[in-house]
């Protein structure tokens, strides 16, 4: 039996990876971008869509990343972070996604000013208004936030630290993102997952993945009810016609 994209989207679905600067609405970006003087390669949303679509599958690690540049630009204030984070939890119920995990670098959004505790509170409050509205529209979702650390910005265990400091209220785990060129695997897991192992409890600290992977620890249980939210993703929306930039 074939589904139909109605069937599809009405299904129940859980998104396990899903990033904060990977897939704003297109008309978001642009509007945002146009109030901080940022260039983008086009104005038009359907044309930007494109665009992102084409370098994400071009194969070129380059284009790839062109993205990231214009989405992190406007993601420098806690206004703009609670926004970003209320529509990316309204697109994906809208998807029909009932729970998420969605990982960002905390320290890719201190550039305005704000401190690594002040993005995660901004995420948080955007995930929480997200909810509410989806609820509001007769879509329940839940969320948790996986924080992670730059490879090359050496700050893996102060971002360990954050994701321990917030674990009770919004995040379940620690990552490792960014080039992985010089930035050998198991230096790089040597030190985060040190840090997992002298601070998390060992009943709630195992790997995300089924391949083991040291420096991805979990820190916690999922909130159990739909009110009960936690941080951190971004994506656009195919429920509502948008494109998808699959920035992953």
């Amino acid at each position: 039996m074939t589904l139909t994209p109605n069937e599809i989207l009405a299904l129940p679905k859980v998104v396990l990876h899903d990033h904060l600067d990977g897939g704003l609405r297109p008309s978001t970006l642009i509007e945002l971008a146009a109030e901080i003087g940022h260039e983008l390669p086009s104005t038009d949303p359907d044309e930007l869509a494109r665009i992102f679509s084409d370098n994400a599958d071009a194969g070129d690690l380059v284009r790839y990343l062109e993205a990231f540049a214009h989405t992190t630009a406007v993601m420098q204030s806690a206004d703009n972070l609670r926004r970003i984070a209320r529509e990316a939890v309204v697109d994906l119920a809208a998807d029909g996604v009932i729970y998420a995990e969605l990982r960002y670098a905390p320290e890719q959004h201190v550039a305005g000013g704000l401190t690594l505790q002040q993005v995660v509170e901004a995420v948080q409050d955007g995930i929480e208004d997200g909810v509410s509205e989806a609820l509001e529209a007769g879509h329940a979702i839940r969320a948790a936030a996986i924080l992670d650390a730059m490879r090359h910005l050496d700050r893996s265990l102060e971002i360990a630290q954050l994701a321990l400091d917030n674990r009770g209220r919004c995040c379940v785990a620690f990552d490792i993102a960014g080039p992985e060129l010089g930035f050998p695997r198991r230096t790089t897991a040597r030190r985060s997952s040190c840090c997992a192992r002298t601070t998390c409890p060992s009943p709630s600290t195992r790997a995300r993945r089924t391949e083991p992977r040291p420096w991805a620890r979990r820190l916690g249980s999922a909130p159990r009810d739909a009110s009960a939210t936690a941080c951190g993703f971004t994506r656009t929306s195919t429920a509502s016609g948008r494109t998808r930039s699959r920035m992953e």
